[in-house]
């Protein structure tokens, strides 16, 4: 890459024709300068010196272009950032305490700002120095000035989305930020009107929302992701309560309204989600309450469960359906817990907290049982992909799929095992004290029973209850051998188990009072139980002769 230099004397014209060319060499984010360091330093100052003149003013979109590319490089980030050089920046972006600052925008305006956000959003992504800085600068409060003048100045989305990326890479770098942000700036009924401009917008315009629109929506529901955490456990005012449940009523519209794009369409659902799982289980109410009509295509038949609307629970069950089906079959689970975890954390409060939602994803995840020819975890159907989680090795998803499939069978241990297999329960079960089968008295309602199909009493008799459906007829191993055959295996399969013991490979256990496994000491305690059993049945056997 040619090297080039300026001075006091470099007219506009060479300084825009030098850096085009150099811009239009770097133009791919991945791409570097390979200057020395020193190099690389001085000319950065230059640059800087010359975006502070006013005579400039011509230059100053290259100019931007050309810091950007510098800023790529963390290390010179780390040693060359400065107040003046982040003030310079947030001037230039119009991020300031002063409202007027991005008031009758051009189009070059426009273009000017987002080069240096987009400045900014490398320089806070990547260096520490200005991450601190930032706590103390005018980068949140003006951010938060600005914020309040998206609608009549009209500003676009483009902008607000650097805004919303910009105090994301913030509050997540530097959590104390967040607080700040929350209580002294009222960030989130500001983000939340934000977010209803953004739908306005589109309503007014009677059109789909664009990818600039569903981009900007995805940065700000990132940003109200930062800000609410810790909320789901949070005590709450009032005021509080009233934000969340208005946020929430968009957040059902943004996952109902209409989105030609595919992809964009599920960043949207994907970000509400992860929004969702900060809030409390009454907040959640307002997802299943009419919808804001005006938002939803003209065509969208209203899901009805009950009294309540279940729209955009079914989009929600879309969504785990498509990032189950998006995992399944990946041996490495590589994002697995990153993908599956959130949509099952907000269904599985749902389900506990609202009963039409957990009795319309019962009927659709775990319809009454017809054919029990195969196992649970085999077939395409969304609950066979959950049944295949219930094992997964992260351990983590496993147990998340259990209690959001446990919640959707009542919490009844019978009928949780009628629809996995005791296999794929017992991790549950075990966890839970419950492999003895209930202890208590269910908190749920009798109502909405899982009636048995006439092909699953025809065949209720045949199931094996641990892989949970009906098995072929199979070969007997020992067909053919003589007892002496059989005597000598099961020897050699006792000395493999004694010997797996020794090396504490596994380890003896039977189940305890509480109904939880325990660890036994020697293995005549298994036989413990039996005998007891054993000696009621003969005093029962005696009984009945008497």
């Amino acid at each position: 890459m040619k090297k080039f230099s300026f001075t006091a004397s470099t007219s506009n014209q060479e300084l825009l024709e030098t850096l085009e060319e150099f811009n239009g060499k770097l133009v791919s984010p991945k791409t570097s300068v390979d200057w020395d360091f020193n190099e690389q330093k001085k000319t950065l100052a230059s640059l800087l010196a010359f975006l502070t003149e006013e005579s400039r003013a011509e230059c100053h979109v290259v100019i931007l272009r050309a810091l950007k590319i510098f800023s790529r490089n963390k290390s010179l980030l780390e040693s060359a950032v400065s107040t003046e050089m982040l003030d310079e920046l947030l001037k230039q972006a119009g991020i300031s305490l002063d409202e007027t600052a991005r008031k009758d925008l051009s189009q070059d305006d426009e273009t000017r700002i987002l080069e240096a956000q987009r400045c900014l959003s490398n320089i806070y992504l990547q260096c520490h120095k200005a991450q601190d800085m930032a706590l103390v600068n005018d980068t949140l409060p003006g951010v938060m000035a600005q914020m309040t003048k998206y609608k009549e100045y009209k500003i676009s989305p483009p902008i607000i989305s650097f805004d919303m990326k910009i105090l994301f890479l913030i509050t997540a770098q530097r959590t104390e930020s967040r607080t700040v942000v929350v209580v002294e700036h009222q960030a989130l009924s500001r983000l939340t009107a934000s977010l209803e401009l953004l739908l306005e917008s589109a309503k007014v315009a009677e059109s789909a929302l664009s990818d600039e629109q569903t981009g900007a929506m995805c940065d700000i529901l990132k940003a109200l992701f930062n800000l609410t955490c810790g909320y789901e456990n949070k005590t709450c005012d009032e005021e509080e309560s009233a934000v969340f449940n208005h946020l929430g009523q968009l957040l059902q519209t943004l996952v109902i309204v209409d989105i030609p794009n595919v992809e964009q369409k599920t960043h949207i659902v994907s970000n509400s989600v992860n929004l969702l799982t900060n809030y409390q289980a009454p907040w959640m109410g307002t997802m299943i309450a009419p919808f804001l009509r005006a938002y939803a295509p003209k065509d969208l038949e209203d899901i009805q469960c009950g009294d309540k609307c279940m729209n955009a629970i079914q989009v929600l069950l879309d969504f785990l359906d498509l990032r189950v089906t998006q995992m399944d079959g990946n041996k490495a689970h590589l994002h697995l817990r990153e993908n599956v975890a959130p949509i099952l954390k907000v269904l599985t409060i749902m389900c506990a907290s609202h009963r039409s939602v957990r009795k319309y994803l019962r009927h659709a995840i775990l319809p009454p049982l017809k054919d029990v020819t195969q196992r649970p975890e085999v077939g395409s159907s969304l609950k066979s992909k959950l049944c295949r989680l219930l094992t997964s090795p992260d351990t983590t998803v496993g147990s998340m799929v259990a209690e959001f499939m446990f919640i959707l069978c009542k919490e009844k241990v019978s009928r949780f095992v009628k629809h996995t297999g005791y296999g794929n329960a017992a991790g549950l079960l075990a966890r839970r004290g419950l492999m003895l089968g209930e202890k208590v008295e269910s908190k749920y309602s009798s109502s909405d029973s899982d009636s048995d199909t006439d092909e699953y009493v025809a065949n209720a008799h045949k199931i094996n209850p641990v892989t949970g459906h009906v098995e072929p007829p199979r070969k007997s191993p020992f067909e053919g051998m003589t007892e002496e055959q059989k005597e000598y295996e099961a020897h050699q399969l006792a000395n493999l188990i004694h010997q797996l013991h020794e090396l504490g490979a596994i380890k003896p256990g039977k189940i305890g009072p509480d109904g939880k496994p325990v660890a036994v000491e020697h293995v005549l305690e298994l036989t413990e139980g039996q005998k007891i059993a054993e000696n009621r049945q003969d005093d029962n056997d005696e009984s009945d002769e008497n």
